[in-house]
């Protein structure tokens, strides 16, 4: 996914655009199992930039939803791991 903001809300204000150059840069990964990641993540330390969410994106006639949270790696790469948790009515 590339993005750009439109305003400065959730994950934008904590990205400031300087080295390390990854900054900036949203990957979403895909995965079958969002909670057991998320608590390997914790458990070694690793700082939530995206907390632990469901969420449902609008579209134009459904909805479709993940739980997801969001990473930085040392590069400064923004990884967001998400499961899909299906598509419903607007």
């Amino acid at each position: 996914m590339l993005e750009q903001p439109l305003s400065r809300d959730r994950l934008y204000p904590r990205v400031e655009m300087d080295h390390p150059n990854g900054r900036g840069i949203n990957l979403t990964v895909d995965v079958d199992d969002v909670d057991q990641i998320h608590a390997t993540l914790l458990a070694v330390g690793h700082e939530m930039r995206l907390p632990l969410e469901e969420r449902w994106y609008e579209r134009t006639v459904d909805a479709v939803g993940v739980r997801q949270f969001a990473v930085q790696d040392p590069d400064g790469y923004l990884l967001r791991i998400s499961q899909h948790l299906g598509v419903r009515p607007r």
